[in-house]
């Protein structure tokens, strides 16, 4: 994006977009550095639904790239490599994909 279209914020002023950061979506990563926290599902699902509730789509589950952009990469690496990826962990929590990841 910032190589060919400008950056994110070109790209949502193009569209009429409005780009919310959060404070909350930063404080949410804030100690995902222990990759084995992340094996246990209530964790996983904690910080998944707050991530949700911070990117205002309380209903959908995040992308792996919206995890890694909260600085939540080792949970998006457990939701793939141990928790079954985005369908099953979305599933489990009563969660929709985004429309760009739905079957």
């Amino acid at each position: 994006i910032a190589k060919i279209h400008g950056g994110l914020e070109a790209v949502a002023s193009t569209l009429n977009y409005q780009i919310h950061h959060s404070t909350r979506a930063i404080a949410i990563g804030s100690d995902a550095g222990d990759a084995t926290r992340w094996n246990k599902f209530s964790n996983v699902q904690q910080a998944i639904l707050e991530l949700s509730e911070a990117l205002c789509a309380p209903d959908t589950m995040p992308s792996y790239t919206a995890m890694r952009s909260a600085g939540l990469g080792n949970v998006a690496d457990a939701v793939r490599k141990r928790h079954g990826g985005l369908q099953a962990v979305a599933d489990r929590l009563g969660l929709q994909l985004p429309s760009a990841f739905a079957e």
